[in-house]
């Protein structure tokens, strides 16, 4: 049988990295190159991986976008890590992990010395996303498996 493609009604955000933080509810915010045309109010759907990896993804269920502001990856607080998931843990290496696995959404950065990177670096300028999780039932298909 073909695999199945959906046309979803809303954007996707993937966990990829933080799945079991998302699912236990201890994920609040999360930190992402781009995503600056995000606004307060807008619905998103999480899922368990990016629809790029050709793998298919899992709904984790409906969230709703409650600020949006951009710092620098750096200043993360205690509280920041903390509503990541990661609550215990350090700025330094919550900074660390994130620009290790980085280059699973590789992009390119220019730099004035015409070096270019394609990992997040702690000075990078981030936007942060916080969150509330929706019912669960507003998920349609909750926990089928679709290709994108």
């Amino acid at each position: 049988m073909p695999a199945r493609k959906r046309a979803d009604p809303v954007r996707l955000l993937s966990f990829a990295a933080t799945t079991p933080q998302f699912e236990a509810g201890i994920k609040t915010e999360t930190r992402r190159l781009g995503w600056k045309q995000v606004k307060p109010g807008e619905v998103l759907m999480a899922i368990d991986r990016s629809p790029r990896a050709g793998k298919g993804y899992r709904r984790l269920g409906p969230i709703e976008i409650l600020a949006v502001r951009q710092e620098r990856l750096d200043a993360i607080t205690v509280e920041g890590v903390a509503a990541e998931g990661f609550p215990g843990h350090t700025p330094s290496w919550f900074i660390e992990m994130l620009c290790r696995i980085a280059p699973r959404q590789p992009r390119v950065r220019w730099h004035p010395s015409g070096i270019t990177s394609t990992r997040m670096q702690p000075d990078d300028l981030v936007t942060v996303l916080s969150f509330r999780r929706l019912d669960r039932s507003a998920g349609k298909c909750e926990g089928e498996i679709l290709r994108g």
